[in-house]
């Protein structure tokens, strides 16, 4: 195989992980970053870095030109800042605008977009969420909202620019390289050293990032034009769950409370008066709302039939990274 790929934030956490992906494949690589002084490849990925602005159209033209197919893997990941329509809504939305102007001026054929099992349905119930449901409330939090309307203008600009378009939707990703710091690994950590006192009474639903980059990647040659596929475990973990894996390294954690939803918006209620301090909320309304006893069990059959995805189980993934973290501190380690 010899497809030139050009990859969207590749200096990032997937970003990183699908270039040598890509790599391994047979793909040639431009790996697209927006501080190129900082990035590097891996010794062994065939390719380049090159300066792609996604906010500047004609550096994301002449950085995009010759490839074949465009990896989006690039997006604003945050759920709070201090203008959330101006820097993640509509900043989303402008780089995707951009990424399919710069495609059709390149002549891309294929476009593989990253989006988010935050996208899907949501449900109480405990059933199996289908790639082909959406979200319908986001209650206000501008990541999801974000998610979902990028996604949608990304089917859009593909039908009208007649660009095949695949659609992947991770769940929280994790590996056990403590180099790179994401809300997922900062989650898991404040469970680790049990600074999580309270229960948030929602399922987590986690999966190794390799197993993520290497579906991604095959679905540049394997993914179905028009298809959304799910790139998650099949269930996911309670946080009382998560919380007893973490006990086997740190026998000190106490299980978090659980007390209830009001009292929870109670307290993101309180914690969302830092705003007015343009202090990032430690926990905010709308993320109560849209997580509280929410179940993610996700139907992922397309995801193996097509990109032959499986993925590790969660609990491996959990123990990797609780065991890297217990080797910072020895006196953590228990005896298992």
């Amino acid at each position: 195989m010899q497809n030139k790929a050009f990859v969207t934030g590749a200096s990032g956490h997937l970003g990183s992980a699908l270039t040598r992906s890509l790599s391994a494949l047979g793909y040639q690589v431009t790996a697209g970053v927006r501080n190129i002084t900082k990035a590097k490849l891996d010794n062994n990925i065939a390719g380049k870095i090159t300066h792609a602005d996604l906010l500047n159209p004609d550096m994301l033209s002449a950085a995009m030109d010759g490839a074949d197919i465009v990896f989006q893997v690039a997006a604003n990941f945050s759920h709070w800042s201090k203008n959330s329509q101006k820097e993640i809504i509509q900043a989303n939305s402008d780089m995707v605008k951009n990424i399919f102007n710069a495609a059709h001026d390149t002549a891309v054929k294929k476009i593989i977009f990253v989006s988010s099992t935050g996208t899907l349905a949501r449900n109480t119930t405990g059933e199996i969420i289908s790639p082909n449901s959406w979200c319908e409330n986001t209650y206000g939090n501008p990541y999801f909202q974000s998610k979902i309307e990028t996604e949608r203008l990304a089917w859009s600009l593909a039908e009208k620019y007649h660009i095949e378009m695949v659609s992947v939707l991770p769940s929280a990703m994790i590996n056990n390289d403590l180099s790179h710091s994401t809300p997922t690994t900062r989650f898991l950590q404040s469970i680790f050293k049990g600074e999580l006192p309270l229960d948030l009474e929602f399922d987590f639903n986690l999966v190794h990032i390799n197993d993520v980059s290497d579906a991604i990647a095959r679905a540049g040659y394997a993914g179905k034009t028009s298809h959304r596929y799910i790139l998650a475990n099949p269930r996911g973990l309670s946080v009382k769950e998560i919380t007893q894996l973490a006990q086997q390294y740190n026998s000190s954690v106490k299980l978090p409370r659980r007390v209830g939803k009001n009292v929870l918006l109670f307290i993101a209620t309180l914690a969302e008066l830092s705003k007015y301090l343009n202090i990032e909320p430690k926990l905010l309304k709308s993320q109560v709302h849209f997580y509280f006893n929410q179940k993610e069990n996700y139907d992922i059959s397309l995801s193996s039939e097509h990109l032959n995805f499986s993925p590790r189980p969660m609990t491996e993934c959990i123990n990797e990274y609780f065991f890297a973290l217990a080797s910072f501190d020895p006196f953590l380690v228990q005896d298992l």
